[in-house]
């Protein structure tokens, strides 16, 4: 398994493990590395986040140059499952980032479980409760677990709530990474550039996933809107601090952290 926490995860940068959520459960008790996909259908392949490329305010991907990794095939994401985030709170200190970095990289095998165990002794309970959540619940945190303690990162919550806009917003996204996945499963993981070129390719006018990047977009507030939403919600820490760290561009900044010490500068 990738050691590496918190790396960016974008069309150039891809790579690390994730997990899929769904009504079933999720599909791996391993802690993945990187900002996941959402929830989707159960038995979904690991793969890296891919949040979309940047393609400016007015602009819309293109898919001029054939990618021959990328599928013809039609791809229906409809059914994926999410649920919207919970209300940003202020439950964790600035530096829950290195507990769980240092639980990852230490353990000899680091699951869901054990980092939710790690961050409820060594930050708080009630950090360990803000960061995780059960795919049952009406609304999801920054990680979402099942009952038998698979897991995956809510990427789609976190644009969702950066980005302040509805559930459609969030699930498209979800729908965007689990569409541009499976319309690249082909291709060569290790060729970023082939991966890239796929990627770019799968949401434009002619792409498999053309229609559910424009919905996303539409829901989102335009593809500028979606860019930088993606991009502050790119790595795990990125999601986190979003929920639940005071001041995290969703968490209100209460003036103290939450071991009650001033915030770090």
């Amino acid at each position: 398994m990738v050691k590496k926490l918190f790396a960016l995860a974008s069309v150039t940068a891809l790579g690390g493990l994730v997990a899929a959520v769904s009504a079933a459960g999720c599909t791996t008790t391993e802690v993945i590395t990187q900002s996941s996909e959402g929830p989707a259908d159960a038995g979904r392949k690991d793969s890296g986040n891919r949040p979309p490329p940047s393609t400016g305010d007015d602009e819309d991907p293109t898919d001029e140059d054939p990618v021959t990794c990328l599928t013809k095939d039609p791809i229906d994401v409809s059914e994926l499952t999410y649920k919207p985030p919970r209300t940003p709170q202020s439950a964790c200190p600035k530096d829950v980032g290195d507990v769980v970095s240092n639980y990852i990289n230490t353990a000899a095998k680091p699951t869901w479980l054990g980092l939710r165990d790690e961050v409820a002794q060594k930050v708080s309970a009630d950090c360990a409760a803000c960061v995780f959540s059960n795919v049952k619940e009406p609304e999801w945190g920054p990680i979402v677990v099942d009952d038998n303690g698979a897991g995956t990162w809510n990427f789609g919550g976190c644009v969702q709530t950066v980005a302040q806009k509805e559930a459609d917003c969030g699930k498209g996204m979800e729908q965007m990474n689990l569409c541009m996945e499976l319309a690249c499963e082909s291709c060569d993981e290790d060729d970023q550039d082939a991966m890239s070129e796929c990627i770019q390719a799968s949401i434009g006018a002619k792409g498999p996933c053309g229609d559910v990047y424009g919905a996303a977009a539409t829901a989102c507030g335009g593809p500028g809107a979606i860019s930088s939403a993606a991009q502050r919600c790119s790595t795990g820490l990125d999601m986190i601090t979003v929920a639940c760290i005071s001041g995290g561009d969703g968490a209100p900044d209460a003036g103290a952290d939450a071991n009650g010490d001033d915030p770090e500068e």
